[in-house]
């Protein structure tokens, strides 16, 4: 029986996803986080050993020979990060064929089960990528928070932040935001808020963190915190629109996709819903139909030829859920 292996990298963890070319998932396994442009060749290693190691373990198998490894990589669209996948890659001898492709690809192709279509994730970071019928491709985005990922967590707990020094000044209108990130960072003044986030010890997942206050802002009536999670969404938004027509899809049926924490906010998912629906009028949009690991090993199929059919999904679906529930 042949075998593949897929591998979501991320930020945050990586997960791995074993196969067989049936549709039979037999192993998954996770481990912490495997983006080189902050952890490291060092944390990137032992992140990806660690979750195939775990995923082996799971599977009960002696550790077989994957026809193809697919992994979707966070940080991947730099060919300094992918040398250093490679190289790691390369160093475990898993595989006869190795693929590395960006986590958002990954992500799209387990959203619509390997259909064209387009995902928009928002999570700590923001990017859009679609692919069309004729399997061109379009990624918007998704350049770290210092230079863009613009409508992302830390998009808007940035801007939280901001609009609350500003009404501080008195140049921005009135918030409760201010009280409330006060509290929330159990501060007394504002020299004590600036001193925290200037310590050098301040991470991108803090600030990310302060978007629950914004919406909790906005759904108590602060005017401010609605203006930041519209114009939120208005970035995401356009995000998608411009993936649409690099592709120019804007006239056909497919499905996008919204994905990560952000769209957990009604209004946001309902605006960028909205702003999608007026230029692609006929496109579908869904929730996931399988994590972005699974969409992993659904490419690598692909790579050996295995036809991405309904039975097929169907035992991947009723493997996973298996594999999942086994202690």
């Amino acid at each position: 029986m042949d075998y593949v292996l897929g591998i979501d990298g991320g930020g945050t963890k990586t997960s791995c996803v074993i196969c067989d070319a049936e549709g039979r998932i037999v192993g998954i396994g996770t481990a912490g986080p495997s983006n080189p442009l902050t952890v490291g060749e060092d944390g990137t290693r032992r992140s990806i050993e660690a979750a195939i190691k775990k995923a082996l373990e799971a599977s009960r198998m002696k550790a077989p020979r994957f026809r193809v490894a697919y992994l979707g990589m966070a940080g991947a669209g730099r060919q300094s990060s992918v040398k250093v996948i490679e190289k790691i890659i390369d160093g475990l001898d898993v595989a006869d064929r190795v693929i590395i492709d960006i986590d958002a690809a990954v992500a799209l192709a387990g959203a619509t089960a390997c259909n064209p279509g387009v995902v928009v994730i928002s999570g700590t970071g923001s990017i859009a990528f679609g692919v069309n019928k004729h399997g061109k491709r379009s990624r918007v985005g998704g350049w770290g928070f210092l230079l863009g990922d613009e409508g992302s967590g830390y998009d808007i707990g940035r801007r939280g932040l901001t609009a609350a020094l500003r009404a501080y000044d008195g140049r921005g209108e009135e918030t409760m935001l201010l009280g409330m990130l006060k509290d929330h960072l159990e501060v007394q003044s504002i020299d004590e808020l600036v001193s925290h986030f200037y310590s050098g010890s301040v991470k991108v997942d803090e600030i990310s963190s302060l978007a629950p206050l914004v919406v909790e802002a906005s759904r108590m009536g602060d005017l401010v915190s609605k203006r930041i999670l519209r114009d939120a969404a208005k970035e995401l938004g356009l995000s998608a629109i411009t993936v649409v027509r690099n592709l120019r899809m804007e006239d056909e049926e497919f499905e996008v996709a919204l994905m990560g924490g952000i769209f957990n906010v009604k209004e946001i998912a309902s605006l960028v819903r909205r702003s999608i629906k007026r230029v692609s009028p006929k496109c579908k949009v869904i929730s996931p139909k399988f994590k972005p690991a699974v969409g992993a090993v659904l490419l690598a199929l692909k790579e050996i030829d295995i036809q991405i059919d309904e039975p097929l999904l169907r035992s991947i679906k009723t493997s996973l859920q298996r594999v999942e529930e086994t202690p």
